[in-house]
Order: structure tokens, then sequence, then C-alpha cells
């Protein structure tokens, strides 16, 4: 109903309480799909804006036990600059969420390569070594490093190099991109 979407807008305009409108940010990314587009994400993700800086929502929402609202920090917070590539690589490395996992990759893939990467060759996760081997430059892989990935028998690793492992992820909801300062 126009009318109602109407009066959330204007009321979701004048809340400043980060606790308030994070509980908003969870019911519309619960309801995405019944929801009538990305307007009311939108909608809500300025309002947060406008409450909160970046770093103020980030550390609102990054422990969120909530997987949606934890998704849509790290992805805020990315768009925001705050995700360095060490932390990508933290939550590539040792987060028990595997979609959240799959977006680190993703944005891991974005990113320009660094000697970071190179950790990751000894990752106990194969999509994590996949990526290493895929993104690193030549120079920055040692012998040893080239030896290990070619005798790797993880499935992503040892037989394939076309199928990524975030390939069958669905899309996580999308901030809409930085806030405004």
């Amino acid at each position: 109903m126009p009318q109602v979407r109407a009066q959330a807008g204007q009321t979701l305009e004048g809340i400043r309480d980060l606790a308030a409108l994070t509980r908003a940010l969870a019911v519309v990314l619960t309801a995405r799909i019944r929801l009538p587009g990305p307007a009311a994400l939108t909608a809500v993700c300025a309002a947060i804006c406008a409450a909160a800086g970046p770093e103020e929502v980030f550390a609102e929402l990054a422990d969120s036990s909530d997987p949606l609202l934890r998704r849509w920090a790290f992805a805020h917070a990315r768009d925001n600059g705050l995700l360095e590539t060490a932390d990508l690589i933290g939550l590539l490395e040792r987060d028990g969420d595997p979609r959240l996992v799959t977006m680190a990759g993703r944005w891991l893939r974005q990113d320009e390569p660094t000697a970071q990467l190179v950790a990751l060759l000894r990752s106990r996760r194969s999509g994590a070594r996949l990526l290493a081997v895929e993104r690193l430059p030549d120079p920055l892989l040692s012998e040893q490093d080239l030896r290990a990935a070619l005798v790797d028998r993880s499935g992503p690793v040892a037989g394939r190099r076309s199928t990524a492992p975030d390939a069958a992820a669905s899309t996580p909801p999308r901030p809409t991109g930085k806030c405004s300062a």
C-alpha cells in the first residue's frame, strides 16, 4: 500500500536511534522478498547513514547473532572502505558463516593481489588456497608454494581452476553504497 510505505519512509527519516534502525533493517532484510523492490532497503539504509557513521554501524552490527545483519554490516563496511585485506583474509579463514566467507573471497578477488594472500596457500580451506593460487602474481609464489598447489588434492584446487568456490552462493542484499559524510 503506497500510503503505508510513504508513512513508513517519513517515520524512518525522523529516527536517529541506531538500535531502532537496526531492528528495522532486520525486518527489511528478512522480508525483502515480499517488500516492493529495493525501496524499503534503500530507505532504511539512508536512515542508518543519517543516524551514525559507518564505523559506528559496523561496530554495532559486526557481531550480531543475526546472519543477515552481519552480512549487511560487512558489506556496508566494505562499501565504506573500512575493511582491509587482512580483515578479509581473517573472515575467509575463520568465520563460520559460509555466505560471509564467500563474500570475503569475492571481495579479495576484486582487490589488487597483495603479498598477504601468500598466507592463504597454507589455509585449511580449499577455497582460500584456490583464491591464492588464482590471484597471486608469479613473483610472489615460491617454488615450494607452486609445488604444494600442484599436489593439492582438494577438488577446487586440484581439478579446477574453472569453478570458483563462490559460484553457487547467492548474492546477499547490498547496502546502498557509501554513507555521505
